[in-house]
């Protein structure tokens, strides 16, 4: 098989980019195959594979991957990877983590790319379609964090293993500026004037991540570990080292043929549906805010089913036990439960038809904060009402952060 001549960069950011999967990958096995007590929710329809089908998938999605590292152009490859992560999609919607949606985005538009003559001119526009996928990442995940919620939770919780509680307190106020600094982020990088200091403020903000959530701070989410490396490696390739003059208008205008158009809707017009809830966070880059917490409450005939793996994130109380389902699935699946409502309801679904004669089970449901009051509804389900086709929701009362 031979390789395409292509331009040096676009081959570095490729294996960039399959280097940041694998490493996704490898962090988080228990959430694609093997036996797992946490239940899947299908994306759409009770789509179910069998163990050994999952296991062929995962092999092949790892054949690919290798291969696409050793012929970056070859379009079998690159078009073979978001087909079989669909498929995982599909039938576990839990998988839909938001970089495995960027990485999904990114080999598609790969794909589209390796069709392409790598023309002078036809660089450019891949380069310009590839700045659009970040920008509109960057732009949008520091919209999203716009908020009361994120401002007095979300902030502390990150600072915490850096600085002491006394710090954390007097850096309250500069979280204000957190969500304006990282969209101007996006305008910075969008600009040929400001694109290095773009550059330097993106990579120090992954930089913070790392050293909040990674193995010396709160030790959570491993697979976003290696995408946050992945960033940083994508704006020094496509921004800094970067030689054209392109300026917002040319980066808005001159990418890939149709395929530039889908990344501008996918990336920026589609995130901004999320604002009124008609689109979901994942895929609107809303990233490190306040989300939708649930937890369940069972019988102690209930609790005896759980495997002694999860007995940490058990809660005992005189008469049931609780268990955060976002932390049974990071903890078990190495990532956290995809954050929307529908998807805790989908789960207890699940576990109501796996114990349908528990004497207790109930999900607990603290919705995600109003943008400008920070206040939550606190909701209570049974397993009549989730099993039934029109379910009442219970609503006990409103609550503060």
């Amino acid at each position: 098989m031979e390789a395409r001549t292509s331009p040096s960069w676009l081959t570095v950011v490729h294996r960039v980019v399959v280097f940041g999967l694998m490493c996704g990958l490898a962090l988080s096995v228990p959430l694609w195959v093997g036996k797992r007590f946490f239940p899947k929710v299908p994306l759409l329809v009770e789509l179910a594979l069998p163990g050994s089908l999952e296991w062929v998938l995962f092999a092949l999605l790892w054949i690919a991957l290798f291969c696409c590292s050793l012929w970056p152009y070859s379009r079998k490859f690159l078009f073979s990877v978001p087909v079989v992560l669909a498929v995982f999609f599909l039938t576990d919607q839990n998988r839909l983590n938001a970089s495995l949606y960027f990485y999904f985005a990114l080999f598609l538009l790969f794909g589209a790319a390796s069709l392409l003559e790598k023309t002078e001119e036809q660089e450019r526009r891949i380069r310009n379609t590839l700045r659009i996928c970040i920008i509109g990442l960057y732009f949008w995940s520091g919209a999203h964090k716009i908020s009361i919620a994120f401002v007095s939770s979300t902030i502390p919780w990150l600072l915490q293993p850096l600085l002491t509680e006394e710090i954390v307190n007097d850096f309250l106020a500069l979280g204000l500026c957190v969500p304006f600094i990282e969209a101007m982020i996006a305008l910075f990088l969008w600009t040929h004037r400001f694109r290095k200091v773009g550059v330097v403020l993106a990579v120090g903000m992954h930089v913070f991540i790392l050293l909040s959530l990674g193995p010396l701070g709160h030790n959570y989410n491993e697979m976003i570990w290696p995408w946050n490396i992945v960033m940083c490696l994508l704006v020094l390739l496509l921004f800094w080292k970067s030689e054209d003059s392109d300026g917002m208008r040319a980066v808005f205008q001159n990418g890939i043929r149709r395929i530039h158009t889908v990344a501008i809707l996918f990336f920026l017009i589609l995130p901004s549906f999320h604002l009124v809830g008609l689109w979901d966070t994942y895929p609107s880059f809303s990233l490190y805010t306040p989300n939708p917490f649930g937890t369940l409450r069972m019988s102690k005939d209930v609790r005896s089913e759980f495997p002694d793996s999860l007995s940490s994130l058990i809660e005992e109380e005189p008469s049931f036990s609780t268990i955060s389902l976002l932390h049974w699935s990071e903890h078990e699946l190495g990532t956290p439960i995809y954050p929307e409502k529908r998807m805790y309801i989908g789960v207890f679904r699940k576990l109501c038809q796996r114990w349908p004669r528990a004497k207790m089970l109930d999900l607990v449901l603290i919705d995600r904060p109003k943008r400008w009051t920070g206040k939550r509804e606190r909701e209570v389900f049974s397993c009549i009402d989730v099993l039934s086709s029109f379910f009442p929701v219970q609503t006990e009362k409103k609550i503060g952060l």
